[in-house]
């Protein structure tokens, strides 16, 4: 039953990193005494991989200038994926930002907004990166899809 609801709460997570869930939460009926209490933290699941990739300029072989997408990481990141609500996407409509999903990876201090995610098979332009209030653990990017 625990197993359950821990699923069910971590998939209706919002953009907080965490989630606290007190054990009446769980069990609405079971009275604890204080030294009992028990509380159960939730954290987002980072279970799909992603490649931040970024334009640079090189040559071909007749020495003329292209530009080629480049992976800013050696191999794929863990990341948390989700669409934004509802709510999140007006809000960031209103602001005259077009954003429609979200990544949560480990902090890395070298992504910018000039650069893309590559995501099952689809490229996403990154709008802006929230490091929520610079605690360096995880980093949020809002992303939108990026035009073919």
């Amino acid at each position: 039953m625990l197993c359950n609801f821990l699923k069910k709460v971590t998939q209706k997570l919002s953009s907080r990193e965490t989630a606290t869930i007190k054990h009446q939460d769980i069990h609405p009926r079971k009275k604890l005494k204080s030294q009992e209490r028990r509380c159960y933290t939730v954290k987002k699941l980072k279970d799909k991989k992603i490649k931040i990739v970024k334009l640079q300029q090189a040559k071909d072989e007749d020495g003329f200038s292209i530009n080629e997408w480049i992976p800013i990481h050696n191999s794929t990141l863990w990341e948390y994926y989700r669409q934004l609500s509802e709510k999140e996407f007006y809000a960031s409509k209103a602001v005259q930002l077009d954003e429609e999903c979200l990544f949560v990876i480990s902090y890395r201090d070298d992504i910018t907004t000039d650069m893309e995610i590559e995501y099952s098979g689809k490229y996403y332009d990154i709008t802006h990166i929230d490091d929520f209030e610079e605690y360096k653990s995880d980093i949020s990017i809002y992303a939108k899809l990026a035009p073919k």
